[in-house]
């Protein structure tokens, strides 16, 4: 199986750290999904952003909201700030973490696509973004993103997303239910 990561996502960020020390959004939950992963001989993969990733991106997320945390980056390493919602946080690095963070997951869909096992190992987490704002610590929806790009790119008749963790996944929900290629994309929840 393929493990796409990138260190960033544990090394401060480049400053997308969360201020408040009881913050369940750190960087030790994805040090210890990365580690436990590499006990399975997980091969790392090398991923970059580009056009295709940009492009993805705009098609999923509005480009007002990509814009507001492009923004953030004029927050520098140390500053950081509060999206609408009051919880979820952006720091300056927060903008290129983010699109790591979609690349990532767009090269798991890709590896999927040619027949291989990919798992992509991001932060920050993404199923609680919508297209057009952010919520419960997440900024890009990496998986809304991903399974928009596999049905446009590869022309998929069925898409589906399973999303297990304890909240439901309102931000991935929104983006399957109102997508250009919405019967093409499905989404099943354990919450």
């Amino acid at each position: 199986m393929k493990v796409i990561y990138d260190d960033l996502f544990a090394d401060a960020f480049e400053g997308h750290v969360a201020t408040e020390s009881d913050c369940p959004e750190q960087p030790g939950r994805f040090c210890g999904i990365r580690d436990v992963l590499a006990q399975f001989d997980g091969e790392p993969v090398d991923f970059c952003v580009d056009g295709k990733v940009r492009n993805a991106l705009r098609g999923t997320h509005n480009e007002e909201y990509i814009r507001t945390i492009k923004e953030s980056e004029d927050l520098g390493r140390n500053g950081h700030s509060h999206l609408q919602d009051g919880e979820t946080y952006v720091t300056g690095g927060s903008f290129v973490t983010a699109k790591r963070a979609v690349a990532a997951t767009i090269k798991a869909a890709d590896i999927a696509q040619k027949g291989g096992n990919a798992f992509a190992v991001v932060r920050p987490p993404g199923h609680h973004a919508h297209r057009d704002k952010g919520h419960g610590f997440c900024l890009f929806n990496s998986v809304g993103v991903a399974t928009e790009y596999l049905a446009r790119r590869y022309k998929h008749n069925r898409v589906l997303i399973v999303d297990i963790d304890i909240h439901f996944g309102d931000g991935t929900y929104e983006i399957v239910s109102t997508s250009d290629v919405k019967d093409k994309l499905h989404y099943f929840s354990i919450n």
